[in-house]
């Protein structure tokens, strides 16, 4: 695991509503995925609905290991393939190919992915353990202004090698055609993320990902997969 969200469990009053968590993962990380979703519900003081997105291969054998791992009876496997995806796929980072892999890009998909009643989700990368109780975060985020996205900043800014290719001129032009303040950017890290799924949609977020990605493939703005497109979108 290379880390761990630390989240002191305030107090909170019941509620009748469920708190949604969406984690992602193909075969090869299933181990990490069950051991994130039984940390959401170990720390959980509300109920919790979670939702693991996998391949349709891989939907029988997550099925099981859940069931193997978890009393709880609140998650179910979605299984999900997008043919727009692997167009859009652009990762350049040579010790970083893993994020190319599709399951990645679901992020940008989730309202169209999980019910139409849930209007708020918690993403977690499946490289992801919780310590304490994330219902009463995801309930206090994103009450106020028009944000579709919550998350915790990076220390480093967006402007460089391993986020923003600020390096390149090409990469700079298209960044100053497309009128981002690279200075005033500031990164966030997309392993840990609160979405307002209708203000998403009302936002057309999702074209304006898919718009950044299309963009990087004629000119590497980023090397990475879906955590830059994400900040420039939002």
């Amino acid at each position: 695991m290379r880390f761990a969200l630390v989240l002191l469990a305030a107090a909170a009053t019941a509620s009748d509503d469920k708190t949604h968590v969406v984690v992602a993962g193909s075969g090869s990380h299933a181990l990490g995925v069950v051991a994130c979703v039984r940390s959401v519900f170990e720390g959980a003081l509300n109920q919790v609905q979670v939702h693991v997105i996998v391949q349709q291969k891989d939907v029988h054998d997550f099925q099981a290991a859940l069931r193997c791992a978890l009393p709880q009876e609140d998650w179910r496997v979605v299984p999900w393939e997008d043919r727009r995806v692997a167009r859009l796929v652009s990762v350049r980072h040579g010790k970083k190919g893993y994020l190319a892999h599709a399951l990645n890009y679901a992020r940008f998909y989730l309202r169209e992915i999980l019910p139409d009643n849930v209007d708020k989700a918690l993403w977690l990368d499946s490289d992801t353990v919780v310590i304490g109780d994330i219902t009463s975060m995801v309930r206090n985020a994103l009450t106020r202004g028009r944000n579709a996205v919550a998350a915790v900043a990076r220390e480093k800014k967006a402007c460089g090698t391993h986020f923003l290719n600020c390096s390149n001129p090409d990469a700079l032009e298209l960044l100053w055609e497309t009128r981002v303040d690279v200075d005033a950017l500031d990164a966030f890290n997309a392993g840990v993320v609160v979405y307002d799924l209708r203000r998403w949609a009302e936002q057309k977020l999702t074209e304006r990902v898919e718009r950044w990605l299309e963009l990087n493939l004629k000119t590497e703005a980023f090397t990475l997969g879906t955590n830059p497109p994400l900040v420039l979108a939002t």
